[in-house]
């Protein structure tokens, strides 16, 4: 086969590819959408509404327990709902929101994510799985893809993303050098 044949035999096999990869783009950017669609549902279905729960929850035990104010950790509401604590500081302030940076006080009930005695009020109980709920939901959107799971909505969309960029590039790419090579055709 000469060298123009297999140019010839290029250039006609180009169509057919970049309809290809366009019809590959389009199922990429459904499924992109699909698992966007999916995080979405996960944040305002479970995260948001735990959050909620959870800021409800630490108010009243600030009241069953007697304390003055919560603090909370720096990811408390983001990754997870699990770092709080209530202090109580002697002093004659109900329940300052947010609390003032140097208000004075020790912590009367320290919580990082198991029950507080093993036991537990039902109220309790229903935090704790609230906050593994919320823990579970949070890995499910945000869970590197990896050795240890791949079922992070985000990165895979991320992966889906950059996929149809590739897709989309190889596209351009073949669209250029069909109309390059198409002038030394014969």
């Amino acid at each position: 086969m000469s060298d123009v044949t297999k140019l010839q035999e290029m250039v006609d096999g180009y169509p057919e590819q970049i309809q290809n990869q366009e019809d590959s783009i389009t199922e990429l950017t459904s499924i992109s959408s699909d698992l966007q669609e999916q995080r979405e549902a996960v944040e305002n279905v479970v995260l948001a509404p735990n959050v909620v729960d959870s800021d409800a929850y630490i108010a009243a035990k600030i009241i069953e327990v007697g304390g003055d104010y919560a603090t909370y950790g720096a990811t408390y509401g983001d990754s997870d709902i699990v770092d709080w604590s209530i202090w109580q500081t002697g002093l004659p302030i109900p329940n300052p929101t947010p609390p003032p940076p140097t208000l004075p006080g020790v912590p009367i009930l320290l919580f990082t994510g198991s029950m507080l005695d093993g036991t537990g009020s039902p109220a309790d109980i229903e935090q704790f799985t609230r906050q593994n709920d919320y823990s579970a939901a949070y890995n499910h959107i945000w869970q590197e893809l990896g050795t240890d799971g791949t079922y992070g909505i985000k990165p895979t969309r991320d992966s889906v993303e950059t996929g149809k960029s590739i897709v989309q590039k190889n596209k351009d790419k073949i669209e250029q050098v069909q109309e390059i090579y198409t002038r030394y055709l014969p």
